[in-house]
């Protein structure tokens, strides 16, 4: 890859990952991927590996491995019925994962 692409490739990724608020501010951008009643489940661009997604709420703040869904080191596991739905998420969106 010549070095015109590399910059590119570099420049596309940190530009889409970066979003303006109302006042012109540069934010950075999220995908919700799905919710699980007052649970989001997200996708922050350009985060450090591994890969990950996050499972946020009122009484939740997870992250989880891409690929495998497993919960990643020093988060506290959801109960049950949750991480059932977690996965079946994870399941059924894992092609918007990768």
């Amino acid at each position: 890859m010549d070095k015109l692409k590399i910059l590119e490739f570099e420049l596309w990724g940190h530009l889409n990952a970066i979003g303006f608020d109302q006042s012109g501010r540069p934010i950075e951008m999220r995908k919700q991927v799905g919710s699980i009643g007052s649970n989001k489940i997200k996708i922050y661009p350009n985060e450090h590996p591994p890969a990950h997604f996050h499972v946020t709420g009122p009484d939740m703040d997870i992250s989880f491995k891409i690929p495998g869904c497993e919960i990643m080191p020093g988060f506290k596991v959801p109960k049950a019925n949750v991480l059932k739905h977690i996965k079946q998420v994870y399941i059924n969106n894992e092609e918007l994962l990768f």
